[in-house]
């Protein structure tokens, strides 16, 4: 590779800072940091370094600086963005859906500023979001922003969007904490990170631990549908309880029931719908299905990951083809009762957080029009669709018991 050693990270918080700076600096490469805030694009070049503190799998803890990072505002100093990006043959994005038509108009300059120049190497953009299809709703955004054919041929040749599985997390660390480390990050480790070889344009970097792996799309499907399915639920009945950290969630066995049982009804829709068997999907993500190993981590983990964070944006994970609505509407397809889904989105029309506006939304929404018309407007469910009705039954039973104080643990 004639280009430096580097990566552009779209995204300055924990999943950037932590799991991909980590992942990426430690095998030499420098790392770009591309951030919408000027302030924390400035405090980050003023303090020249931060602090990554990670949560081991076995719940010890590692303490490391990251330095030497260039770090600049999307908003404010676009120039340097697009000109870091056109100087890379690697960058990743790490943000939430609402800022991905902003990240796609960044990389359509990108696209005309390389193809004015003559540049030919390509740039391979790791997309580590946990969203339904990303590489798709990128490249739709993308193509909207290019005005000629020749562009969007440039960029089909020259910009790969390459789907990954983020293995690793991030976690809020406590004010006093950020007091003392105003850019630390706290986050779990990550040995590699699973890619899609087949959306390289360029080069796949051997010096990285990059595993690629086939079915991507599915596969990120499935981690949605299981994986994070999973890890909401046990927030949202966390939530119930009174909870207000992860740490303290895994204290129930009635919920550690509960949640076992919705993450086999979406073992089971992955299954049906997209052809996997069990040993094609600890392929791609082993540690997810092991269930003790995950409740011994939970309870091991003393950091203040809160459960407003896992739960946040409601309205969003509540669509159609997401976590919830997603393997549900799979498991009734092909003949499976998803009761303990159902019990998960029930919670999750139920969850309220002040401080969290799609959360106060859906709440004032419910309130005013009812359950059923809710999960019309935001889940898509209607009655005159068979398997749709009979999930909205399922849930609006749920949600009677829970308004009731029903279902809690003792």
């Amino acid at each position: 590779m004639s280009h430096q050693k580097k990566i552009v990270l779209i995204g300055a918080g924990n999943i950037g800072k932590g799991y991909l700076a980590d992942l990426f600096s430690s095998h030499g490469y420098h790392l770009v940091f591309l951030t919408r805030r000027l302030a924390q694009a400035q405090s980050m070049r003023q303090e020249g370094k931060y602090l990554l503190y990670q949560i081991l799998s076995d719940g010890g803890r590692k303490e490391r600086f990251i330095s030497g990072y260039e770090a600049y505002s999307t908003e404010a100093e676009s120039e340097q963005c697009v000109q870091a990006l056109c100087d890379t043959d690697y960058a990743s994005v790490h943000l939430y859906p609402k800022s991905y038509p902003d990240i796609a108009a960044l990389l359509a300059k990108v696209v005309k500023r390389k193809m004015q120049n003559g540049q030919e190497r390509p740039l391979d953009v790791l997309l580590c979001v946990n969203s339904i299809r990303p590489a798709r709703v990128f490249r739709r955004l993308i193509l909207e922003q290019l005005q000629t054919d020749a562009q969007q041929e440039y960029f089909e040749k020259k910009i790969g969007l390459v789907e990954t599985l983020t293995n690793g997390g991030g976690h809020l660390p406590d004010e006093q904490f950020l007091r003392e480390h105003p850019n630390a990050v706290v986050a779990s480790s990550g040995e590699d990170l699973p890619v899609d070889g087949a959306a390289f344009r360029g080069e796949i970097p051997d010096d990285v631990p990059l595993r690629t792996l086939d079915r991507f799309e599915e596969r990120l499907i499935y981690k949605l549908w299981y994986g994070n399915m999973r890890h909401l639920s046990v927030a949202l009945y966390a939530y119930h309880r009174g909870e207000t950290l992860m740490c303290n969630a895994a204290a129930s066995a009635y919920e550690r029931e509960c949640v076992e049982q919705a993450g086999q009804e979406a073992l089971f829709a992955v299954m049906q719908e997209f052809g996997f068997t069990l040993e094609e999907l600890v392929q791609g993500d082993g540690y997810a299905v092991n269930m003790d190993a995950y409740w011994e981590q939970l309870k091991k983990r003393k950091d203040c990951d809160s459960i407003g964070r896992v739960a946040a944006d409601p309205i969003r994970k509540l669509e159609k083809e997401e976590r919830l609505i997603g393997p549900a509407l799979a498991c009734i397809r092909h003949g499976k009762l998803p009761y303990f889904i159902a019990r998960s989105i029930a919670l999750m029309y139920s969850f309220q957080n002040p401080e969290d506006a799609q959360a106060v939304e859906l709440q004032s929404y419910v309130s005013e029009h009812g359950l059923g018309a809710a999960m019309e407007r935001f889940s898509g469910l209607c009655q005159q669709v068979p398997e749709e009705k009979l999930l909205r039954q399922l849930v609006e039973g749920h949600y009677q018991e829970l308004m009731a104080g029903g279902g809690k643990s003792a």
